[in-house]
């Protein structure tokens, strides 16, 4: 999944894809977002 200063929605999107994918991986690739996107995925 491409991220670019989703800090405040990460969180929850990664929750809601486990609630309806439990053993599905996800892959987070920021694009240096400025508002700490990389440091929480």
């Amino acid at each position: 999944m491409a991220t670019y200063n989703e800090a405040g929605n990460l969180q929850p999107l990664v929750q809601t894809i486990r609630q309806f994918a439990p053993r599905s991986s996800i892959l987070i690739i920021d694009d240096n977002s400025p508002d700490g996107t990389g440091k929480i995925a």
